[in-house]
């Protein structure tokens, strides 16, 4: 089986909060392949740097977490995003 992981549920893999213990028993039930929209690579980083402004991660912890999810990509497959495919230009009024 194959799941799509949002932002938050992959942020749940790398970083131990609430809901991490019930995300991991889903991912070990035998799940294939996480796919990840293109929008989680910036996503993921924003939603660290959050935890460390609001003081629930430290940087250095932030930063290491960063590495490891670069070193990780090749793990996902990965929804690309085709942006012609969304926004469309506005006719001048």
């Amino acid at each position: 089986m194959n799941v799509f992981l949002d932002t938050s549920a992959l942020v749940k893999l790398y970083h131990d909060e609430e809901g991490t213990t019930e995300l991991m028993a889903i991912l070990t039930r035998g799940i294939e392949e996480i796919w990840l929209s293109e929008l989680a690579m910036l996503e993921f980083r924003s939603a660290l740097w959050k935890k460390v402004r609001t003081g629930e991660l430290p940087k250095s912890d932030a930063v290491r977490v960063v590495e490891c999810f670069e070193n990780d990509q090749n793990k996902f497959r990965w929804v690309r995003l085709k942006l012609s495919s969304y926004f469309k230009p506005l006719p001048c009024l």
